[in-house]
């Protein structure tokens, strides 16, 4: 196989009915790591390597892209430590905002919600950051310069220098 296109978004593996919930969480890790690494293993070309997707996911690794490309980037914090929260809030000059370092999606008896990225308030960074929560990303906020940008097509072509 030289190349495969599929417009289909790809299905949730299924499972029996009567699994248990660590039954079913194992079942899962074990098809994502066992078609992952089927993937994994081709020696394709890809236009979207599923392990540099992934890589690109991590909001830090984001950041640090961001800025050896030239873009200005913010200064920002991984921390749950509310000490060094509050020692970073008072070194920067800003707003501050708190971004989830994940989808920020999550599922809680059968609904989904959907952690926004907030603007944070000293109240915030006494209540919201100490060592017994998780990890969070913290940055200055760059305020919108434009309020949209849309496009209704985008089209490329792509040229290989190999026939």
């Amino acid at each position: 196989m030289t190349a495969r296109w599929s417009e289909q978004s790809p299905a949730q593996f299924r499972f029996p009915g009567g699994m248990s919930g660590p039954e079913r969480r194992f079942a899962m890790l074990e098809s994502v790591y066992g078609l992952g690494g089927v993937f994994a293993a081709q020696r394709w070309r890809w236009l979207d390597r599923p392990s540099a997707v992934a890589d690109a996911s991590y909001k830090p690794h984001q950041l640090t892209v961001a800025a050896e490309c030239g873009l200005n980037v913010p200064a920002s914090l991984v921390t749950n430590d509310g000490a060094q929260a509050r020692k970073f809030a008072a070194e920067v000059d800003g707003e501050l905002i708190y971004k989830s370092l994940s989808t920020g999606v999550l599922t809680e008896q059968d609904e989904l919600r959907i952690i926004y990225t907030t603007l944070l308030t000293d109240d915030d960074l006494d209540k919201r950051h100490d060592r017994s929560i998780a990890l969070r990303l913290i940055h200055v906020a760059i305020r919108k310069k434009c309020s949209a940008i849309t496009a209704d097509m985008v089209s490329a072509k792509v040229l290989s220098g190999r026939r």
